[in-house]
């Protein structure tokens, strides 16, 4: 099968990459009068892989490659199927199956633009993967043979606290966990006995305090250039959690903010300890001692790992 080379990443430039960054671009948020507008959820989401404008972070999909290999080795299937629960835009599906052909990959998301765009980002692709356009609380009951079962659930990239949630205005802390709940159970049901699920979620840092303010990085699609940073707020009592996603966009000969656009999000706010709870409630043994597994490329979450019983 014919591989296409990874285009070479766009490189921070260092003056915009100095020690002063954090405050450089608080400044621009709080206190610019430049113009600040709402984001599309799309691209804003597309933008967050290390490698855009390419759809998928290479490191990861290695890293995700190699957990595969060690979790799955020796279950007698040369082709693995898995599903990635809340896909995107493409990362990490596209990665996982351009880079290796033992995966048979279905991309499911609950939002049509998110498969709409993933569609385009595989057009320069030779290959396809399959979408299955759903919430995941139906999942029990579009793959409810024993044949179309996965022997991996992937659920990354923080999503799994967006069950209830998503491109919503608010979140019912209630209804939230019964989503979540509901979901991991879905997760158990559509693997193979055996098969594992993947999920993370927010690094325990976040928890620290009230607030948490993180540059993501400098993003380039070779026309526009930008800072892509999050801020979150944690309402401990009402157990919920804000994001505030923001692209800072620069002038490309000065490297100036000339413009800011954000989009919020809102979810419920799900610790550890309770996250490994629910996962064994929903049938699943936990991995590593209950600890988080290190996955190469995987430098924003804690990933854990649970099985199904046999």
């Amino acid at each position: 099968m014919k591989k296409h080379k990874p285009k070479k990443r766009q490189r921070p430039k260092k003056q915009r990459l100095d020690s002063n960054l954090e405050l450089s671009v608080t400044n621009s948020i709080v206190h610019s009068s430049i113009p600040i507008k709402p984001d599309n959820l799309v691209d804003l989401w597309e933008a967050v892989p290390e490698d855009y404008p390419l759809p998928y972070d290479r490191n990861l999909c290695e890293g995700l490659h190699r957990l595969l290999s060690q979790y799955l080795q020796g279950k007698g299937r040369n082709i693995r199927r898995i599903i990635d629960c809340g896909c995107g835009t493409g990362n990490p599906a596209i990665g996982l199956r351009h880079l290796y052909d033992e995966y048979d990959i279905t991309c499911n998301d609950e939002s049509l633009h998110m498969i709409e765009r993933l569609e385009e980002n595989l057009q320069r692709y030779d290959f396809e993967l399959k979408t299955e356009l759903s919430s995941w609380s139906d999942l029990s009951r579009r793959f409810s043979r024993p044949e179309e079962r996965f022997d991996a659930v992937l659920c990354r990239g923080n999503a799994l606290v967006y069950a209830a949630s998503w491109n919503r205005d608010k979140v019912v802390p209630s209804v939230a966990l019964r989503e979540i709940r509901n979901s991991l159970w879905n997760f158990h049901e559509i693997l193979h006995p055996g098969g594992i699920l993947y999920v993370d979620i927010t690094h325990n840092k976040e928890f620290l305090t009230g607030t948490h303010f993180e540059i993501v990085g400098f993003r380039s699609n070779g026309v526009e250039e930008f800072i892509l940073c999050w801020k979150t707020r944690l309402d401990y009592e009402r157990a919920t959690r804000s994001a505030t996603i923001y692209r800072i966009f620069l002038d490309r000969e000065t490297g100036s903010p000339v413009k800011i656009k954000f989009h919020v999000l809102h979810s419920f706010l799900l610790r550890q300890e309770m996250l490994l709870s629910l996962m064994s409630e929903a049938g699943f043994d936990i991995q590593n001692e209950n600890k988080p597994v290190n996955v190469k490329g995987e430098n924003r979450y804690e990933v854990f790992i649970g099985r199904k019983r046999q």
